[in-house]
């Protein structure tokens, strides 16, 4: 088995494991760098290329004058990487919309196991702005992700959470032509919305799992999304939506 440290340059191995052997939490403060490289028997210019690599990946923050912080993980930071690969042809719109599906089929059964009233008001809130806001595409955008997320803060496991926030993060590459904020698929996304909410409400963990994986998995997108542009469209049988050519 691959020792995952062997992705790091060494140095930044080094401050991971003097991270873990001192206990370190978010909020504390790392050494001064000169105390820090002689603590560590290395030089001041590879700790520094240590410390601008792990600010880069969003584990520290680095101010001058104030030092250096171990920080919250900022899901960011990862989203940022998955995007480059998603341009790069990595990995396909179709497999980041799966692999996040699978994520939160979980954590939507998780929520109808742990959701409190706090947090159905919070899907609720969401639900009415997404109904409110038809036609308006940022709006309704902007409603659908505060369901998610109300969802995801329901499942009450922040490390799963993480990862399905860098999945949503990392695959913004949505074609105009297929964005929905009015109509008949709107109404079929909103009605999906108010199910799975419904489920997550009575508790029904499996039913509310289901859904949600075939809400995300299995967009309801329709030819009637993909007239009035110039390029040609194509039923895609696997997934069971209409897409334009060119849209992997």
């Amino acid at each position: 088995m691959t020792d995952p440290s062997a992705h790091f340059p060494p140095t930044v191995e080094t401050v991971r494991r003097y991270i873990v052997r001192k206990g370190l939490q978010p909020g504390d403060r790392f050494p001064a760098d000169v105390a820090l490289a002689v603590e560590l028997g290395v030089g001041m210019s590879r700790l520094r290329h240590a410390m601008r690599t792990l600010h880069q990946l969003g584990v520290v923050q680095r101010r001058r004058k104030a030092g250096t912080v171990l920080i919250h993980p900022d899901p960011s930071h990862l989203a940022a990487h998955i995007r480059f690969h998603v341009d790069l042809g990595t990995y396909t719109p179709e497999e980041i919309r799966r692999a996040r599906a699978m994520l939160e089929h979980g954590i939507a059964a998780e929520a109808a196991r742990n959701r409190t009233s706090r947090d159905l008001l919070e899907m609720t809130v969401a639900i009415e702005a997404m109904e409110a806001a038809e036609g308006d595409y940022k709006t309704v955008n902007g409603a659908d992700r505060d369901f998610h997320e109300a969802v995801l803060a329901a499942g009450k496991n922040p490390f799963a959470s993480l990862f399905s926030r860098v999945i949503v993060e990392g695959f913004e590459r949505l074609p105009a032509m297929l964005r929905v904020s009015k109509g008949e698929p709107f109404r079929r996304i909103l009605s999906d919305h108010k199910e799975i909410f419904a489920s997550i409400s009575k508790q029904e963990s499996q039913q509310a799992g289901e859904l949600m994986y075939q809400h995300i998995a299995y967009p309801q997108t329709t030819v009637d999304e993909c007239r009035g542009s110039d390029q040609p469209i194509r039923r895609n049988k696997k997934s069971r939506t209409w897409e334009p050519f060119g849209y992997r």
